[in-house]
């Protein structure tokens, strides 16, 4: 149960700033519905709601995309889809490719297998100037739709991995740095290891790295 939520939960309820240490047991004394993220299914459709999905006639993007197949599920219930896992299963499958563009900017582009399949660059503009990105005809959305059940088992493996990375991450949270401990940390930070190498081998977080090279004075604030 996050603080960022506790702070939109007491917004909501009477407006005030203060963040509060709710629990969703109070917040169910409160009349205030609470459900946690890990507490939700992974997502999955049946075969009937995959084929009840109708491609658009138009492209559209993989936002719009995964907003039209999440409309079918119980986000209450169950964990929704994203356009960052679709991207990722069709990059993984060769449809997709990264590039760094003329403005320094990383991005993905089709690739020719991706392009037979319906896939293009598109462009649109706002604010900031012309933005690209890549949007769908309907066999590129019917592709996608006919791999939901592969897109959501890579999705839900992707999601276990960062769960467990955490996890180890936090196995020495609360634990006191011991003197090997320190002698290691001093040495990686020494040869360029960045915060987040330094924390996964340490199974320590970023935060506590960093608390602990500022109480070494090697870092500063």
């Amino acid at each position: 149960f996050h603080k960022n939520d506790n702070y939109l939960i007491r917004k909501k309820y009477d407006g005030s700033n203060q963040i509060p240490n709710f629990s969703p047991d109070n917040c169910s004394y409160l009349g205030i519905k609470v459900t946690l993220i890990n507490d939700k299914e992974f997502f999955s459709l049946t075969a009937d709601e995959i084929d009840a999905l109708i491609p658009s006639a138009f492209d559209i993007s993989a936002s719009k995309l995964v907003s039209k197949i999440n409309e079918l599920i119980d986000e209450n219930k169950m964990r929704k889809l994203t356009s960052t896992a679709v991207v990722a299963w069709l990059t993984e499958t060769g449809l997709l490719t990264e590039i760094t563009d003329e403005n320094g900017k990383v991005r993905k582009i089709p690739t020719d297998d991706g392009r037979l399949l319906g896939m293009n660059e598109s462009e649109f503009s706002d604010a900031s100037g012309k933005r690209k990105y890549v949007s769908y005809d309907k066999n590129a959305q019917q592709f996608i739709f006919d791999n939901i059940p592969s897109i959501a088992e890579a999705a839900k493996r992707e999601v276990l991995q960062k769960e467990d990375i955490k996890r180890q991450q936090n196995e020495n949270k609360s634990k006191p740095w011991t003197a090997d401990e320190t002698e290691k940390l001093c040495t990686m930070y020494e040869s360029g290891m960045t915060m987040k190498a330094i924390a996964a081998e340490l199974k320590r977080t970023r935060g506590s790295v960093k608390a602990k090279l500022l109480l070494l004075g090697l870092v500063e604030k």
